[in-house]
């Protein structure tokens, strides 16, 4: 069911007339790391956080690099960047992000698998969690709530397992291909539309599934 709020909640079926367009052709460029960065590895700890303990806690003192990311991550304050050499596997926990933060993730290994309680974004702004697949990314998974931006040209995305309610995927993503795996629902955020999209696009309501 693709349309508006009243078509898709009264159970209707099929694209509702005026929601769907092919008219959009471009090349997706593929992902660079940001020059001359001096990556630094964060502490591992058990750091608590409102009932919940993260495995990593992070800020904007510097960009961080982790070679497997496999627990969970609290994202504290500032404009926090992450690279990702290897793998991340996230089975429990979550990445959350503070209200007054943000995330921009590189990932340089060939998977990445989101579960657990996937992404939290403590803001509800799609626009403060960015994930960057590098041209080595080619399996994307998500199998928990997220609310942020893929931009992974090199990726094929799979979704599947969504929460009981209706707030599975918000934001965006740019990839190779994606399947949806039974129950999941994917929302574009509007809000986005009024963003720069990763490298230069014009943020829009296009999505091909």
């Amino acid at each position: 069911s693709v349309g508006d709020m009243n078509w898709v909640d009264s159970g209707q079926q099929g694209i509702q007339d005026g929601h769907f367009a092919d008219d959009v052709n471009f090349e997706l460029d593929p992902v660079m790391l940001p020059p001359n960065t001096a990556w630094l590895p964060p502490v591992r700890g058990n750091y608590p956080v409102d009932g919940a303990t993260y495995k990593y806690k992070l800020d904007d003192t510097a960009p961080w690099i982790i070679p497997n990311l496999d627990g969970g991550v609290y994202v504290a304050k500032g404009n926090v960047v992450l690279y990702v050499t290897d793998s991340i596997k996230i089975t429990q926990g979550s990445v959350r992000i503070a209200p007054d933060a943000s995330l921009t993730v590189y990932m340089g290994g060939a998977s990445a698998s989101f579960g657990g309680q996937g992404v939290v974004n403590d803001s509800g702004l799609a626009s403060k969690f960015t994930y960057y697949g590098l041209p080595s990314n080619t399996a994307l998974k998500l199998s928990a709530a997220f609310v942020g931006v893929i931009y992974a040209p090199q990726a094929y995305f799979t979704l599947g397992g969504g929460g009981a309610n209706t707030y599975d995927f918000v934001g965006q993503c740019f990839v190779h291909a994606a399947k949806m795996n039974g129950h999941y629902h994917f929302h574009f955020d509007e809000a986005l539309k009024r963003e720069v999209a990763p490298f230069g696009f014009v943020a829009r309501a296009w999505a091909e599934l």
